[in-house]
């Protein structure tokens, strides 16, 4: 189990051997497919040597003339980092490297994940390069933005919680597949809005009987995303969250329902236990908009 979490944390995959199936019931199976029944977008935000900031000059009728990061839809086929930088080639003319996954944003089966990269090759698009994609492309100071930067929303931090945890009590639930332990797992429907909250808290509800308003956590963020991408029926996305219930040094661990396959298993590697601080902490998780 701890091997797992490590091998997560060190952004490498681990099988799912446990699953709670949330689809609907009625004998239809329901694959996602991007642009028909799923939106993924991919977000870029590129720096050159000077620390600049790539922005893209809009050539869509809704936004004309707007500045906004180079971003789009992914297609059949792609993988959402050979996505983003298809779009940056495409709306600015710059071939890229993405380093870092900045943030997540979710609802319902549209998802958007921006990344951090820097430049590698190419030349900027100039406004005699102009197209369906965007006017021009240009490299800003973030002190000097442009004044027609399409909105977008924010995610505002300043009164958000962190738990501390204590080292000595710092537990994992996990689900049994025989004598193995694997992670809580959920498949979505993605014909049903389902939100992430929804999504964990019937995992708590299927471990312990808890009701919806029992159901108290925090999701500190995400600790990592799969998508293939390539291949048929491939376009899921296997996302990884850290969720903490803070229940304090005086109150026991919630107990597992006699028909429920899922135990608690107690965290032995220090290391491991200050990395899931730091995560629950927001110290080294992806944010969550």
């Amino acid at each position: 189990m701890e091997k797992s979490i490590t091998e997560i944390l060190e952004g490498r995959h681990v099988p799912v051997d446990h699953i709670l199936n949330q689809q609907s019931m009625d004998g239809f199976e329901t694959l996602p497919v991007t642009k028909r029944n799923v939106c993924y977008i991919c977000n870029s935000v590129i720096f050159d040597e000077e620390g600049r900031v790539l922005l893209v000059q809009e050539a869509k009728p809704s936004c004309y003339g707007q500045w906004y990061l180079p971003a789009g839809r992914l297609e059949p086929g792609e993988t959402i980092i050979d996505g983003a930088k298809r779009e940056v080639k495409e709306e600015a003319g710059l071939e890229c490297d993405l380093t870092t996954l900045l943030c997540v944003e979710l609802n319902g089966t549209w998802m958007r994940f921006t990344f951090i990269g820097v430049v590698t090759g190419g030349s900027l698009k100039t406004l005699d390069e102009k197209d369906k994609e965007s006017l021009q492309a240009q490299f800003f100071q973030l002190t000097e933005l442009p004044k027609s930067i399409r909105p977008t929303k924010m995610r505002d931090d300043s009164k958000s919680s962190t738990s501390q945890c204590v080292l000595s009590s710092m537990h994992i639930l996990a689900t049994k597949k025989g004598e193995k332990l694997c992670f809580p797992t959920v498949i979505r429907d993605i014909r049903r809005s389902v939100p992430t909250l929804a999504s964990i808290a019937s995992i708590l509800n299927a471990a312990f009987s808890m009701s919806p308003a029992q159901c108290l956590f925090q999701v500190c963020g995400v600790l990592s995303i799969e998508h293939r991408g390539t291949g048929e029926a491939e376009d899921g996305i296997c996302i990884t969250y850290l969720i903490n219930m803070d229940l304090g040094e005086e109150k026991p661990l919630p107990e597992v329902t006699a028909a429920a396959e899922y135990s608690w298993h107690a965290v032995a590697s220090t290391d491991l236990k200050t990395r899931l601080i730091e995560g629950c902490q927001r110290k080294n998780v992806v944010p969550i908009i």
